[in-house]
Order: C-alpha cells, then structure tokens, then sequence
C-alpha cells in the first residue's frame, strides 16, 4: 500500500483513515496504525506519537474486526504507553465490544471505573450499559445508571426507553416502569420519548388490570400524543383508539378514583371520534360508574344528561340502560352513600335536567 511509503503525519493519516473507514478497510487501518507508531517522524525524527482520536480510530478498527472485550480494554489501556488516557469515545467502544459479546458485568465494571477515574461517561456510554443491563434483565442494576444518566442531563435513546417498557411490562414490574416514566418526566425528557402505538396500548391494558392509574395515566398521555403527532404530519393521520379501551380506562379510574385518569380518557375519546358520532351508550355508563364511585354526583348527572339527549328518543337503545335498578345502579348506590343530605342534593340535580 502507497500509504505505508508517503509516511504521514498525524493529519495526513487522519485523512487516509477516513477515506479507509468509508471502504470499511479495517484491517488495512489496523496494519497502517501498527506500522506508523514504529515509524519516525520525517521532521523530527522522533518516534510518531499518536492522539486520542487516531487511537480512537485504530480501537474502532479492532471493534469491526471483531475483537473481543478483554483484547477491546488492553487496547485502550496500552494508549498509556503514548502518554495518552482514554475519553469517553475509548471506553464506549470497549462498550460497544461488550455489549456483541452480552457482557453485562464487565460494561458495569468499566462504567464504574469510568465515574471513578474522572473519564466521565457520556450519553452514548449509558445508553450502551443501561440498554445492555435492562436486556439481561438486571433492572434494578439499570435503573442506577438510568438516574446518574438523567442527573446528568441525558436523554435515553427510543432503544433503551422501548427495552424498559417490554421487560416491565413483560414480568409485571408496572411500579418500577411508572418510576421510569416519571423520572424521565422529571427531568423533562419525556417530550423527546413516545413508545410506539402498539405498546402504548399494551402498557395501558396492563396498567388498568392492575388498577395502576398512574401509569395508565401515562399510557394514555402517549396516545395522545401520538393522535396530535398524525394530525401535524402531511397528509394527515388519523388515529384513534378503541372504545373498548376508552371503557376499561373509565371503569379503573371508577375503581382507583382517579379525576385525572377519567379526565384523560374522556378527553382522548373525544380526540378519537372527532365530533363524528356520539359515544357509545356503555361509554356513557362507564364514566356514570366513575364519576359516581369518585363521589362526583354532579358530574355524574351531567353525563347521564348528555346520555339521554344522545340516546333516549332512540328506538335501537334497550331502555334497560335508564334503569336505576341495573345499568344506572352505581349512580343510585352514591346517591344513597351519605343519607339525606345527599338525597337532597341529587334532588337538586334532578331539577337542573328536568
């Protein structure tokens, strides 16, 4: 090779990795390397001495050839022998060896040893480590550098925030997934992150089934973002969800009595139908059943205002759904919860639609 008789300087060999890297020459970059650093240079006749970046560039060839992580962290460590210390580009592809290789203790080794030494990690090495532990389904172990991570003002890639959701969801860890959720809120991260639509269902059904309004809260806040993002693109996506599910959020927000919960999924069916047909009449019943077990009786009437003005001239309704003694029983049992002074006031709610 041409290259190994011009002798270069560092520039001119900085130039000649670059042309090699778009060729995918790795083996080529590695031999030029090893053969410049024996050299001497032409102007000063001193050995050639190598920065941070051409030695980035020569453990990055040794990662494509397929070097395995102890050999990855000897190379890096050598660099001391040029009087050089390894940054955090070193130490993340000694990560990126680790993480082909599934090496979860070794990736939490060399980050600690990253925070110890003062090479600090940067956004790509937690993502590398978070997202390899979270995979290993060592959760609690991820979830340390996931605060070091946010604390330091980072933001966890789609990858690593989808990897949390499917283990958490997968093995029933809703707590620790609305923790996640939460902390990444926290630090006003969230904006950048949005599970794909599929899983925001998914976490939304598993929230529900175990009465997590938090976290279905959540999961909800992602559909509609998601609604908002199709009607932004061009053209135009409309999304919508399923009633059905719109009917499981209202009847846990019933369960947890959560305000914010059946706001949400009011608000999100409302998004979803878009003014194009009223609600379903087990729609209006749900949130009937919800604001009655929060104890919001006025709210409660309200709806089954708009219930029968929807559907109570409507020849295709059971009227078994305007029954006290079945459909709208929930409604009566909060009517009756505090005696009197609660009948008196449905009293007064029954006049204002009458």
């Amino acid at each position: 090779m041409a290259a190994f008789y011009d002798k270069p300087d560092a520039a001119g060999l900085k130039e000649t990795f670059a042309k090699y890297m778009a060729e995918q020459r790795w083996e080529d970059m590695k031999l030029l390397f090893d053969h410049w650093v024996r050299s001497l240079d032409a102007a000063t006749g001193k050995p050639n001495h190598p920065d941070v970046d051409l030695f980035n560039h020569y453990l990055r060839a040794n990662l494509m050839t397929g070097a395995v992580p102890h050999e990855m962290l000897d190379l890096a460590d050598h660099m001391r022998e040029f009087e050089l210390e390894p940054n955090s580009a070193s130490y993340n592809l000694v990560l990126k060896s680790m993480v082909a290789d599934k090496e979860s203790y070794g990736a939490e080794k060399l980050i600690e040893r990253m925070l110890q030494t003062g090479t600090v990690p940067d956004e790509e090495s937690y993502n590398l480590v978070v997202g390899l532990l979270i995979r290993q389904n060592l959760v609690d172990s991820s979830l340390k550098y996931l605060d070091l991570m946010l604390k330091s003002g980072y933001t966890p890639s789609l990858t690593v925030f989808t990897d949390y959701i499917q283990a958490c969801v997968r093995s029933g860890r809703l707590d620790t997934l609305t923790s996640i959720i939460q902390k990444c809120k926290t630090a006003d991260k969230i904006k950048v992150l949005c599970p794909q639509w599929a899983w925001c269902i998914d976490i939304s059904e598993a929230a529900f089934e175990a009465n997590n309004s938090k976290l279905a809260l959540f999961a909800l806040e992602f559909l509609a973002r998601w609604i908002v993002r199709g009607e932004n693109v061009k053209p135009p996506v409309q999304l919508s969800v399923n009633e059905g599910l719109v009917i499981s959020a209202l009847s846990a927000a019933g369960r947890t009595f959560s305000t914010d919960l059946l706001n949400a999924a009011w608000s999100l069916l409302r998004k979803s139908l878009r003014q194009k047909r009223a609600p379903t009449p087990e729609t209006y019943l749900a949130k009937i059943y919800a604001h009655s077990s929060i104890g919001q009786l006025q709210r409660a009437f309200g709806t089954l205002h708009e219930f029968e003005n929807a559907y109570g001239n409507s020849k295709d309704v059971d009227l078994e759904l305007f029954s006290p003694f079945t459909s709208l029983h929930p409604l009566v049992v909060a009517c009756c919860k505090d005696g009197f002074s609660t009948l008196d006031l449905v009293h007064s709610h029954i006049t204002c639609y009458t």
